[in-house]
């Protein structure tokens, strides 16, 4: 975690506010993409961000976008001549880290072009994307690597650029269909042109024209390819072994080749294998001093072979992460994607001993139950997780699992934290299996896509997309998992009267404030249902792109306290009240058009997770007033838009947004981590003082060292701050109508009275206050080092 200064626009003119912005940012550092020894430390790339282990120490050190780096989703990484690594990301960034001073830089020259490796001659950088070679230099004045050059045009197709290596003063690039080569000395050669490049295959030698990795040394170079490893010296092309090479490593006159699930060593002609890890699938490995081999698996880490030692971190399987959810016992839980992802990596939840993993695998369809997607609590604690084709799998408060599925058969449960690593057996009772229902073409198939908590009639409803019974609104008549489940009598199924197409299209469900229930459709709009005291249906009808809806495309759908119902789809956000859709854009609208998730807090504010960034529309303000809203946005983002913030989110794809009521904390799932914001200063969601904090305290003004603002944390929605001095005196007043003195939940004093002069050294008292009497009082002790 690091705290950052907001820097917010107001009216697009630049407004710097001194309040930390403090994100706690989590990730899965567990599936590496490459790792390098250097010395005594190993250092490991992975999506989630940078690790650096200390060999000696055991020692290690994480980084992420919450250490400065814009984008922590790495592929490569190379040491420099300058004691620094090159990081290059997926998304086209390539980042220094200084190893002396721990400086981080950012070149965004390549941004949109997915790196894939790096290498280094002298003090020219080369950086390998996937459709492209790129040069950078390092500038001694700066101190900086400084893009100089791209180049693109080569003699033969391909789609991606796999590796990169140098050798006998040229510079050589594998892919998908073959090498290129070309002088290395760009300066004196022009690399723009095609001509400018040699190309070699399986026409001329090689095993295989995929080629997955290029090492080197002084006699010539080793190509790991699809049909085996090849050595080049300059002069002729020698396959070594046949058979699918992935990665090739050179130690000490010794050549160590892997596959997907096994390391060999070539010696006297033959390779011979030092070690299968299947099932388990190996990403890379490499060699320490004393040739001890370090081998990185996929999901498990990395472990150092001879010693059985492992580095495992805890966090969350995966980094590309659903819906996002803080259960009553404050666990955290996130699910595997959202609408069609059919991201089989499983349920993630983070518990008082760390991060547990569960992935579903076996026969039918259990595999499919990986595919999570909503997140529920039912009011007995009982968590309830939906998915894509493997139906519902349920946690009691003590985490033991129950399943609502077709399967018949048992299906198995990978635990994996950083102290388990568990095979489980699950079965579905046989009275489960035939509540939920697949879709036509494969009856064991389930999808299941929202969940919603009654309270009104105690029970529960959920959507089941597309099933064979045309009946995809399912009503469950308790509101907790128990032995009633299994009660056929006590499930209801129910479709749209004239228009089962529309019913089949069905993702989301809420009930408004007058009983109505609306539903989003993937495809026509959005439907609302109106029903009995005994909750059958007993009305319909339909809003779509024809009454003025944004988009058809409906991705969320949630209501509020006035009787709004807030719809998010893919081309913006409507909002329906008494017959009315209201439309929002320029400045009163979402951060991205693409609403992904809605939440709306017990104080009616609106949380907006967008493919751009997080909005939020705060309910003390009109929602058609640009002041009303504040947008949260990545360092890298392009949107120009008033009140934006810039912070160090992993992502600007925000997948899901959950407020915390109790703390303040904002939860974002992102498709490359979690972000925490804690204690938002956005927008209000307190209803009293007992969470208040204040600090710094004692307060220091007048020096640039010091902190040259004091907060007040967790407030009310409206409170209204005055600064008295020990005898009464007002000194200050904060007003919640001024967005630079009190925002949301917080409000800040830079130490000046209302004339703009630093006050005198001394004690002070401030008085928070609402308009319904509530108030909270305390002392601060101001220390003015300029007196």
């Amino acid at each position: 975690m690091r705290n950052i200064t907001l820097l917010l626009f107001f009216g697009f003119t630049l407004q710097i506010q001194a309040v930390d912005l403090q994100i706690d940012i989590i990730t899965s550092m567990n599936n590496p993409s490459q790792i390098q020894i250097y010395g005594d430390s190993l250092y490991s790339a992975s999506t989630g961000g940078l690790l650096i282990f200390d060999m000696a120490t055991e020692k290690f050190t994480k980084y992420n976008v919450g250490n400065g780096f814009y984008s922590h989703r790495f592929t490569s990484l190379t040491k420099t001549p300058r004691n620094s690594i090159a990081l290059g990301s997926v998304d086209g960034i390539v980042s220094i880290l200084n190893l002396a001073t721990g400086e981080i830089s950012n070149n965004l020259s390549l941004s949109g072009n997915q790196i894939v490796d790096a290498t280094t001659i002298g003090d020219t950088l080369w950086v390998l994307a996937r459709s492209l070679v790129a040069v950078y230099q390092y500038n001694a004045m700066t101190r900086e690597y400084q893009f100089l050059d791209f180049f693109e045009n080569f003699p033969q197709t391909f789609s991606d650029f796999t590796a990169i290596q140098h050798y006998n003063n040229k510079i050589w690039l594998g892919g998908n269909n073959g090498l290129f080569y070309a002088p290395s000395d760009f300066i004196k050669n022009n690399l723009k042109p095609s001509s400018a490049w040699s190309y070699l295959s399986t026409a001329q030698g090689l095993a295989g024209n995929f080629i997955y990795d290029i090492a080197g040394n002084e006699d010539g170079i080793y190509l790991a390819t699809n049909g085996g490893l090849s050595f080049l010296d300059g002069s002729q092309i020698t396959t070594l072994s046949p058979g699918f090479i992935k990665k090739v490593k050179l130690q000490n006159d010794r050549i160590y080749v892997s596959n997907d699930n096994t390391i060999f060593e070539y010696t006297s002609g033959t390779f011979q294998v030092i070690k299968n890890f299947s099932p388990k699938i190996l990403n890379d490995f490499d060699l320490d001093s004393s040739s001890e081999l370090w081998v990185a698996n996929k999901d498990r880490g990395i472990v150092k072979l001879n010693s059985n030692k492992r580095i495992l971190m805890n966090g969350p399987l995966d980094n590309y992460l659903g819906r996002i959810f803080l259960d009553s016992n404050k666990r955290l839980w996130c699910s595997a994607g959202l609408w069609y992802d059919e991201k089989k990596t499983g349920i993630f939840v983070q518990t008082n001993e760390g991060w547990q993993n569960y992935h579903f695998f076996g026969a039918s369809k259990w595999t499919n139950l990986s595919s999570t997607w909503p997140i529920f609590e039912d009011e007995a604690g009982n968590i309830w997780i939906g998915s894509w084709g493997g139906g519902i799998v349920i946690f009691d408060q003590n985490l033991n699992i129950n399943s609502i599925t077709a399967n018949s058969s048992i299906g198995n449960v990978w635990l994996s934290s950083i102290t388990k690593d568990d095979t489980l057996t699950i079965e579905t009772p046989d009275e489960f299996q035939n509540l939920l229902f697949g879709v036509l073409a494969d009856p064991a198939y389930i999808v299941i896509t929202d969940f919603y908590l009654d309270t009104q009639e105690n029970s529960i409803w959920l959507i089941n997309l597309e099933p064979r019974t045309n009946k995809p609104i399912v009503h469950f008549k308790d509101a907790k998992f128990s032995d009633q489940v299994g009660t056929t009598s006590n499930w209801a199924y129910y479709d749209h009267p004239d228009n089962r197409e529309f019913s089949n299209h069905l993702l989301c469900i809420t009930r408004d404030i007058f009983g109505i229930f609306w539903m989003a459709s993937d495809r026509y709009g959005v439907v609302r249902m109106q029903v009995d005291e005994t909750a059958n249906p007993i009305a319909w009808d339909r809003i779509d792109e024809s009454n003025n809806l944004k988009s058809n495309a409906v991705r969320d759908i949630e209501t509020d306290e006035d009787g709004y119902a807030w719809i998010g789809t893919v081309g913006g956000l409507s909002a329906y009240l008494g017959g009315n859709i209201f439309d929002f854009r320029e400045e009163y609208q979402p951060v991205g058009l693409r609403i992904n998730d809605i939440f709306i807090d017990s104080q009616n504010n609106k949380w907006f997770a967008t493919d751009k960034g997080l909005s939020v529309l705060n309910a003390t303000g009109s929602p058609f007033s640009a002041e009303s809203w504040v947008h949260v946005v990545p360092q890298t983002s392009g949107v120009t838009r008033s009140n934006l913030v810039y912070a160090d989110l992993p992502s600007q794809n925000i997948q899901s947004v959950f407020l915390d009521e109790e703390t303040g904390d904002v939860y974002l799932s992102t498709d490359s981590g979690i972000a925490i914001i804690r204690s938002n200063p956005f927008a209000g969601a307190f209803t009293d003082f007992s969470k208040t904090a204040v600090g710094p305290n004692p307060f220091t003004i007048g020096d640039a060292t010091e902190s040259e603002t004091i907060n007040f944390y967790n407030l009310i929605s409206g409170s209204q701050i005055k600064i008295l001095s020990a005898n009464g005196q007002l000194i200050r007043s904060l007003d919640a109508g001024n967005i630079h003195e009190i925002q949301g939940s917080r409000g800040q004093w830079d130490g000046k009275n209302e004339n703009g002069d630093y006050v005198t050294s001394g004690v002070y008292v401030y008085l928070i206050t609402t308009e319904d009497g509530s108030s909270k009082s305390g002392k601060i002790l101001v220390i003015n080092n300029s007196n």
